[in-house]
């Protein structure tokens, strides 16, 4: 409606526009032409009438339009506010419902709330231990170990209690030490190092630099503090450490000692800036003495030292040599020190001249590396080029073990050889004991078996006297028995024997037929 309104004031302003324009034209004609100026006058007056009317028609046409406008609005008014009190009555209502659904989740959550503290107080309550909460600050971040995390090695019984398996409790216990040792333990890991002079390098740190927790100590102690509740932030227990993070040079850190056994060189870096250099000589390349690389720390530091080899049976050293600074770095001897037997350093010397495996250092050196070292500085020590090692020669300490062994051998075998010829000539001292033994055995059984002969010959003869006495004694016995019968006294065995010397009483007994008995 408002568009057609505009429309037709438009066509008003525009046939007032024509009106003047013709208005002039008849002017301009009536100028020109004076005998048509009446005429035209009167036009214009018919015209004007006629425009009067039309505005007067659209006056009132445009006051219809108006009111008929007007009454519209207020309608649209009276619809828009009764949909305003209708929208806000439902919005009331809404509200209303809302707020009493508000009211109900409210209650309902704290209901909930009050249900889940209680059975968390109970649960607390029936294991303490989920009250504990420690907070490990590792290298790779803080990681905390809660009673969300713990509720997790219970045992669910699936009614809203819990039981405490020990077995389990350790299980779980180890698995999360283990699992967080995963994340922080770097030794005997590789890591890039950036070398003097080379680029970057991958390097083993080996067994003596780097994070490594003690997992049997930590998750001891873990146990120990999750059984008395405990709360707190602390480290796990360390087998070992690194000075620095790893965003510090890869955990190297600024100061360092680095040396390329390759190139025979060290420097020493404070700051990230390179301090002191100077050239070395290593192990010789031989199983047995080369030195090892890696990555490690200073085990100590002393001055005035004496450096001895292993150890012989008979209380003395392979060898031993005194040093004016002694820097060891691993448990097995390797250590950075002074030789003042040495007169060439860097090069190739290190291959057939080298070390037992320390890093010799220049007596004008050592000093210097004494003073600037520390025992936080890491010493990085690799090959930067390939390297092959030779078969490990014999130690010293074998060699005398070998020496002795031959010694002892020898011994032995003179022992024996001794006791061969002792045995050997104890058996044929023996052998000669035995045959004179058997020689005089044989004379003294001869010897024997004449005296048995003769006594069997004796014997024979005795017994040959005898019977013939018998054979006169029974004779002469009958011939007594001839005279005077037998002889109630003797009984027929005792008889006299008359020799020239006189009688003599020769008592013989017989058997019941006079044979001697």
């Amino acid at each position: 409606m408002a568009a057609k309104k505009s429309r037709k004031k438009k066509k008003m302003r525009g046939a007032r526009k024509a009106l003047a324009v013709m208005m002039v034209m008849i002017a301009v004609i009536g100028a020109a032409a004076g005998g048509m100026y009446i005429w035209q006058r009167e036009e214009v007056k018919a015209e004007e009438q006629r425009l009067a009317e039309l505005e007067a028609q659209q006056r009132a046409a445009e006051e219809a339009a108006r009111a008929a406008e007007e009454a519209a609005r207020k309608a649209e008014e009276e619809r828009i506010a009764a949909e305003e009190e209708a929208k806000r009555k439902a919005a009331e209502e809404e509200a209303r419902r809302k707020a009493e659904e508000e009211a109900r989740k409210k209650a309902e959550e704290e209901a909930a709330a009050e249900a889940a503290r209680k059975a968390e107080e109970e649960l607390l309550n029936a294991h303490p231990e989920l009250r504990s909460s420690i907070i490990y600050t590792l290298p790779t971040g803080d990681v905390t170990l809660d009673r969300d995390v713990l509720i997790t090695w219970l045992i669910d019984n699936g009614d809203g209690t819990y039981t405490r398996d020990e077995d389990t409790w350790y299980t779980k216990a180890r698995q999360y030490v283990a699992k967080m040792a995963e994340t922080v333990n770097t030794r005997n890991k590789d890591r890039i190092f950036h070398t003097t002079g080379l680029g970057e390098i991958i390097l083993n740190t080996g067994s003596y630099y780097g994070w490594e927790i003690d997992e049997e100590a930590e998750t001891n102690k873990l146990l120990s503090e999750l059984d008395a509740g405990t709360v707190m932030t602390r480290e796990p227990i360390y087998i070992s450490k690194e000075v620095a993070k790893k965003d510090n040079n890869n955990g190297i850190g600024k100061d360092y000692c680095e040396v390329d056994l390759s190139r025979q060189h060290l420097w020493i870096y404070r700051g990230g800036q390179p301090v002191f250099e100077t050239d070395v000589v290593s192990g010789m390349m031989d199983e047995a003495h080369y030195t090892p690389p890696g990555v490690y720390l200073l085990l100590r530091k002393e001055t005035n030292a004496v450096l001895k080899g292993e150890r012989l049976p008979n209380g003395t050293y392979t060898y031993e040599a005194p040093v004016s600074y002694w820097m060891p770095f691993t448990t097995q001897g390797h250590g950075l020190h002074d030789a003042n037997w040495k007169w060439a350093f860097g090069g190739e010397e290190y291959i057939w001249n080298g070390s037992h495996g320390c890093i010799n250092l220049p007596v004008d050196a050592a000093g210097s590396i004494f003073n600037l070292m520390t025992t936080e500085m890491p010493l990085v020590i690799y090959y930067s080029e390939y390297f092959e090692l030779r078969p490990a020669p014999p130690s010293e300490y074998d060699q005398y073990v070998a020496a002795l062994q031959a010694a002892d051998d020898a011994a032995r075998m003179e022992e024996e050889e001794e006791r061969l010829r002792e045995e050997e000539e104890q058996r044929l001292r023996e052998e000669e004991e035995r045959l004179q033994q058997e020689a005089e055995e044989a004379a003294w059984l001869a010897e024997e078996q004449a005296a048995a002969e003769q006594a069997a010959a004796e014997q024979a003869a005795a017994e040959q006297a005898a019977a013939e006495q018998a054979a006169a004694d029974a004779a002469w016995y009958a011939e007594q028995q001839t005279y005077s019968g037998y002889d109630e006294y003797t009984e027929g065995y005792d008889y006299y024997e008359e020799y020239d010397d006189g009688y003599v009483d020769g008592y013989q007994e017989y058997d019941e037929y006079g044979n001697p008995l």
